[in-house]
């Protein structure tokens, strides 16, 4: 089978939605389908390369700033930058040229922003009947994909200017096949925003990237009771939505009821700097930088529970189920899909998203509870991690792109 995958952001320094796109493409050319990727960079004009035996073409939709500088701008640059990216005629040239090139049988669409409406309409008028799009987020729904501010809430509300966004998104969308998300409540909130009007829609989980063998592999050296000291870890970008100040502040008022607490913060972002200066001095609280690969699988590895203390409506979170894959329980805010991923004394805990005392007080349970429960919930883990596996995750990916070819 040939597919193509179409994702603006593609690999490690896409963050969760570039890493899951460049896991499922490996996933699929392992299983001996034929894969091409077309993803942001270069320049103007697609050029080619060979990655792992992937086809790789990049090129850069021509706008008012790059992709990657969204959140750098002044609101009247945002609004032109919006403009440009609903119907980009340039990049839908582009997109045009590489579809003729390659002759795919199914289109997998991921990250859109970047390439504007016009992957849609594109792809459909190219293939139809074989256009499938996963969410990663909102921004299908929204300029902001987090769904924060003025903007997020008139998306969420469907309410003027923000509703004619949404409309010309679901006509440029209507071609569209299939529509997935990672979460239940992710795909109703961008189907009931109208967009799809005409596409079937189901839930498709992520996957860590761990095969069961893999993860078996995983569970036989993961430390399953960590006690001295009982470390908390975080996981993810350094940005006010994944709610990683209220983490410290209750990582603070936690610890000062038991001195064996001890939070490591992982990844990089905008409020590191911010964050070093004002926690770098407390020596219960580490900062490890973006780690990835044997590093980032140590720190998981050496953690008692992994904590998602996001403020926004989170889609699915990867490093939750990462987490699992080391029998690792899981403290997460009660928001967008994550419920739907964290089984409550089962396989961790869900805490209102910044309630900063709430939190402390979940972090201080963990912190005092029974070896032999912990233990338990490690195992709950572990056994569930499989429900994320590669095997299975490709397998369903499979299955909708068989019922579209037939």
């Amino acid at each position: 089978m040939k597919i193509m995958m179409i994702s603006s952001l593609y690999g490690f320094a896409g963050g969760g939605a570039g890493l899951v796109a460049h896991n499922l493409a490996r996933a699929l050319a392992a299983a001996g389908h034929q894969l091409s990727v077309v993803t942001i960079g270069g320049t103007r004009h697609y050029s080619i390369m060979e990655e792992q035996d992937i086809k790789i073409f990049r090129f850069i939709p021509q706008n008012l700033y790059p992709l990657q500088e969204k959140d750098l701008h002044p609101g009247w640059q945002k609004v032109i930058w919006q403009l440009v990216d609903t119907y980009n005629f340039q990049c839908a040239n582009e997109l045009r040229k590489i579809l003729i090139h390659e002759t795919p049988d199914i289109i997998h669409i991921h990250k859109m922003r970047g390439f504007s409406g016009a992957v849609w309409h594109v792809a459909s008028r190219f293939l139809p009947g074989r256009v499938i799009q996963t969410c990663h987020d909102y921004e299908s729904m929204s300029p902001d994909g987090y769904l924060r501010g003025s903007v997020g809430r008139m998306a969420l509300h469907r309410q003027w200017p923000v509703r004619g966004y949404q409309l010309l998104r679901a006509r440029f969308s209507a071609g569209v096949s299939v529509v997935t998300a990672p979460s239940n409540f992710t795909l109703k909130r961008i189907t009931e925003s109208g967009l799809f009007p005409l596409a079937r829609s189901d839930v498709v989980w992520n996957t860590h990237d761990w095969s069961h063998s893999q993860l078996r592999a995983i569970h036989e050296r993961a430390n399953t009771v960590s006690n001295d000291p009982v470390c908390f870890l975080f996981l993810g970008r350094l940005e006010r939505e994944k709610g990683v100040v209220e983490l410290c502040e209750a990582f603070l008022l936690a610890s000062r009821s038991n001195p064996r607490m001890q939070l490591r913060l992982a990844g990089w972002g905008t409020l590191e700097s911010k964050l070093r200066a004002k926690y770098g001095g407390n020596s219960r609280i580490d900062f490890l930088g973006a780690i990835a690969g044997r590093e980032k699988e140590e720190a998981l590895a050496n953690s008692t529970a992994v904590i998602i203390p996001s403020l926004w409506e989170e889609v699915f979170g990867v490093v939750t189920v990462e987490a699992f894959a080391f029998g690792k329980p899981v403290i997460a805010s009660r928001v967008g899909g994550l419920p739907e991923l964290v089984r409550t004394g089962e396989t961790g805990w869900l805490v209102e998203a910044g309630n900063i005392p709430a939190l402390a007080e979940q972090l201080l349970f963990v912190a005092n509870i029974d070896p032999l429960a912990l233990e338990k919930i490690n195992q709950n883990c572990k056994e569930y991690s499989h429900e994320f596996a590669v095997e299975k995750i490709l397998t369903e990916y499979l299955e909708i792109y068989n019922q579209l070819l037939q």
